[in-house]
């Protein structure tokens, strides 16, 4: 089964980002991207 798992917000270069991925027991994680949360 595939669970969405979702990173705490990470300061880079001034703005917050969150790192999303899909995570599968046994295959481990699949698909990381970088989505900009918010301007700080």
């Amino acid at each position: 089964m595939w669970t969405k798992k979702i990173s705490p917000a990470v300061e880079i270069d001034g703005d917050l980002y969150e790192y999303h991925w899909y995570e599968h027991h046994g295959i481990g994680r699949l698909e990381i991207k970088k989505k900009k949360v918010r301007d700080l």
